[in-house]
């Protein structure tokens, strides 16, 4: 009896650990599957989808701390309080989704560059499908609406003008996981903006945040209004209409909020202070940009503006200017632009485009190229129909003057 009972034991624990085994085996095995090298290279042909995704926000942030691809892909994967329930139903769904994957990868569906283009609209509605009918939940699992402090921007936005519960994160968000240098093939082009003076009305917010955007708006005449005329909503002209729910992003390979935009608006385009953090100026400037992308495609300038996506001229074909361009634009300047930029650029009806109050070296409109586009776009119609060479005689002469940080 006793060699039958230590048998029986010795079988017990010999199971035990062998499922023990078999469990962390497994468990490793499913860990491994959800990292961005399986998904990248293991199991899928997705070296554009790895590439687009390391250019975005869920990889390069300002705290170093990476979404994984299984993160925004697999529900429960980020969950913080999963359980057993959440656990078994994340093996069932990767199990589910690898068969379908491992069957497209067998059948070459993604397995070249070409290809792969030929298949993104087609995966983009897919994944937005998919979010949607999860209620944004690979989203939730590291984005909480109760973690954004009140007052801020984030609370503002998400918890003022969106519900949470019946607008999903990606028809806001889309471009924020992968960042591509061109929308998919057949891509819908983006709708239009409504008219400009249909804005006003469009803004109905209750006090004491109606008060704050009155006071945002005044603000912003007073020290925007020399880039983003008529309150940042002429659509010739930077306008920021949805501008707001595009930060955090990454600019010139940093993350910044829209505060830090808003900041650095202030120090490096007009040389001026800026508001201080939280005062109640910044928040008004910041609540006043936000309800501009009331009811409208939440993208950056999604009427094709902003500093990054003006048109740009298709003779500008150099960097630096050169004396002939500087003194022809000399000559335009006086005849076009000085009536209400001032004889001496130092500003009138118009603001200043060069000296001490003018926007600064380091600014967009410092740029010669974005100089260039921003006169095509939004002087064109005051000072005639000019031709890109004109144009571009103009901003070679306003580029060459002195002005802060020159």
């Amino acid at each position: 009896m006793e060699s039958k009972g230590k048998r029986t034991f010795l079988l017990v624990a010999g199971g035990a650990v062998l499922g023990l085994a078999a469990f962390a085996a497994s468990n490793r095995a499913i860990v491994y599957a959800g990292t961005n090298h399986f998904c990248a290279t293991a199991c899928h042909t997705m070296g554009p989808a790895d590439d687009s995704y390391r250019r975005g926000p869920h990889f390069a942030n300002a705290v170093g701390v990476p979404a994984t691809c299984s993160d925004c892909h697999i529900p429960y994967e980020s969950a913080r309080d999963k359980g057993a329930i959440q656990w078994v139903k994340l093996v069932v769904f990767k199990a589910k989704v690898g068969v379908s994957d491992a069957v497209d990868e067998w059948r070459g569906v993604i397995a070249t560059q070409a290809k792969w283009e030929e298949e993104r609209s087609r995966l983009n509605r897919e994944v937005h499908a998919f979010v949607t009918r999860t209620d944004s939940l690979t989203c939730r699992g590291c984005h909480e609406l109760r973690a954004f402090a009140k007052g801020t921007m984030y609370d503002l936005v998400h918890a003022g003008m969106l519900q949470a519960a019946t607008v999903d994160c990606v028809s806001c968000h889309s471009g924020v996981a992968h960042v591509y240098d061109h929308p998919p093939k057949g891509a819908p082009p983006p709708k239009p903006l409504p008219a400009v003076a249909a804005v006003d009305g469009a803004i109905v917010p209750a006090a004491p945040l109606a008060d704050l955007i009155a006071k945002g708006r005044s603000d912003f005449a007073r020290s925007c209004s020399s880039c983003h005329r008529k309150g940042g909503t002429d659509l010739n002209a930077l306008p920021l209409f949805g501008a707001a729910a595009a930060y955090p992003a990454v600019v010139d390979g940093k993350v910044m909020t829209l505060d830090d935009r808003i900041d650095a608006c202030f120090t490096q385009h007009l040389g001026a202070k800026p508001p201080p953090p939280g005062s109640p100026e910044m928040r008004a400037l910041g609540a006043y940009v936000t309800s501009l992308a009331q009811g409208r495609r939440m993208a950056m300038s999604g009427s094709g503006g902003g500093p990054r996506r003006l048109e740009p001229l298709r003779k500008l074909d150099a960097p630096f200017w050169s004396a002939q361009d500087v003194a022809k634009g000399k000559t335009l300047y006086a005849s076009l632009c000085a009536g209400c930029h001032g004889a001496d650029g130092s500003g009138g009806a118009g603001p200043a485009v060069w000296g001490a109050k003018a926007f600064t070296a380091g600014s967009a409109m410092g740029q010669p190229a974005k100089l260039a586009s921003y006169i095509s776009s939004a002087m064109a119609t005051y000072a005639g129909a000019m031709t890109e060479e004109q144009v571009r005689d103009i901003a070679a002469y306003v580029d060459a003057q002195p002005r802060p940080g020159h």
